[in-house]
Formats: C-alpha cells, sequence, structure tokens
C-alpha cells in the first residue's frame, strides 16, 4: 500500500508538471488538504475522470465507426481510416484524462462530513419498546391515536 501511494504521488505529479502546474503548487495542495486525505482524492478523482471519460471515448468510436463506413463510399480503405483515427482519439483520450485530473486535483473541495448526532429520543412520534410482542398491521397503533397500526404509524416504522 505505501509503495503503490508513492507511485500514484510520482504519477499525479507528472501528470500535474503536464498539465501546467508546479511542484509548489502541488506540495501547496498536499498541506492544505493533509497527505491522507490527498491520496484519497487522487484516487476518487482518478476513477472517477477515467470511467467518465472512458465511457465517452468509447460512444465517441461507435460514431466513429458510422462515419468510416460512410467514408468506404469515398474510395477510402475503411479499416485504414478506422485505425488512424481510433489511434488519434485515443491520444486525444489520453491527453484529456491527464489535463482532467490535473484540474479536478486543484479545483476539488472536501468537506467534512457531520458526525451523526446520537438519536436520544424522537420528539412528539411515539416511541416503541423492544421486546415487547410484535404489532400486527391491524392492531390499535401504540401511539394512542385510536388508528390502525397500518393507517398511522406503520408506513413510518414498518
Amino acid at each position: 500500500e505505501k509503495a503503490g501511494a508513492g507511485n500514484l504521488r510520482q504519477q499525479i505529479l507528472e501528470i500535474v508538471k503536464k498539465a501546467g502546474f508546479s511542484e509548489k503548487d502541488y506540495e501547496k495542495r498536499e498541506k492544505e488538504v493533509g497527505e491522507e486525505n490527498m491520496r484519497q482524492l487522487e484516487k476518487a478523482v482518478c476513477l472517477k475522470v477515467l470511467d467518465t471519460l472512458w465511457v465517452e471515448h468509447l460512444e465517441n468510436m461507435d460514431h466513429l465507426r458510422d462515419s468510416v463506413r460512410l467514408r468506404a463510399y469515398g474510395q477510402q480503405d475503411p479499416l485504414v481510416e478506422y485505425k488512424s483515427e481510433g489511434h488519434k482519439m485515443f491520444r486525444r483520450l489520453l491527453q484529456a484524462i491527464d489535463l482532467t485530473i490535473a484540474n479536478a486535483i486543484f479545483k476539488a473541495e472536501l468537506k467534512q462530513q457531520p458526525r451523526p448526532a446520537p438519536r436520544v429520543g424522537l420528539g412528539g412520534q411515539p416511541q416503541f419498546r423492544k421486546g415487547r410482542h410484535k404489532i400486527g398491521r391491524n392492531d390499535p397503533c401504540p401511539c394512542g391515536s385510536n388508528k390502525k397500526y397500518k393507517k398511522c404509524c406503520w408506513p413510518k416504522f414498518g
């Protein structure tokens, strides 16, 4: 894990430099976020960017296939056209991945998720005790509303 994290850091640093950011910018961002959070951010950003751009690339390849079929009518070899255009699109994909990852790392905002407060009691709502017999749907509701449980509190707690 440690060797993988260092390797990821080096790869991201290279991507960041290619995108026009400096190593100082990256280190500043890493200090702002924290080293462990930075590794998690890098992993999440890489996964999201790769997923999004790869799906987009596959859709573009489908469109290219249709386009190449039309070029065949113009006496161009469809296999050669598909191969050359596909290679160009793949190189553009790699560039877009690098640029998007670098930009996302610097623009992402991390928010601390508030810890849920312990549930002491829900004010105004009936309190059901565990360990009592199971309430049937057609039994009177224990909240005291004189309605059947299925019409009163069962949709909320059942």
